[in-house]
Parts: C-alpha cells; structure tokens; sequence
C-alpha cells in the first residue's frame, strides 16, 4: 500500500452555492467597513465625574507613596493612562458639540 502525500490527494470542489454565500458575507463585511461608524451618545457629564474619579484615585496613589504605605506601582500606569484615554473622550466630545 502505497501512500500519497497530501499535496497529491485531489480536494473537493466547493459547490456553487457555498461560493455564493461567501461572496456574499465579503461583501457585507466590506459595506460594514465601508459605511462610518456612527458616534457612541457618550454623556459628557459622566465623562467629567469619571475624569475626577481618576484624579482623586491618583492623589491616593501619591499620597499612599509619600507616607510609605503599600502600593502597587503598576496602578500609577493604569491610571494615567484611563485619565489620559478620558481626557481625550471628552475632547472629541467637545469638538462634536461645538
């Protein structure tokens, strides 16, 4: 018994049918990516409260640092970066209303 190599084992040619339903899921995902996006109603309000929320967690964290009490300094990163990733939220938010 001889065995073929896989390269040399004649595949299955897909119907007509399940190319058309391919075609056809394509061309939803390019109309998806083709058409903008439209803009998350974000409250600009609920945006401030959590930029302050921010903040004050960052003053603990400096506070907690100065007094020499346990902190997890990987906690200063994250912080900074949601009150950065915040800041430009209400930005953008800012350009939008005006």
């Amino acid at each position: 018994m001889t065995v073929t190599p896989k390269s040399y084992v004649k595949k299955s040619v897909p119907s007509v049918f399940s190319l058309s339903l391919k075609i056809d899921s394509l061309r939803k995902k390019i109309k998806k990516s083709v058409e903008p996006n439209p803009q998350p109603m974000v409250d600009l309000e609920l945006v401030a409260e959590e930029i302050f929320l921010a903040q004050k967690t960052l003053f603990e964290l400096r506070m907690k640092k100065r007094t020499s009490q346990t902190t997890k300094p990987h906690l200063f990163t994250h912080t900074k970066r949601k009150l950065a990733q915040l800041n430009t939220l209400k930005n953008s938010l800012l350009k939008i209303t005006n």
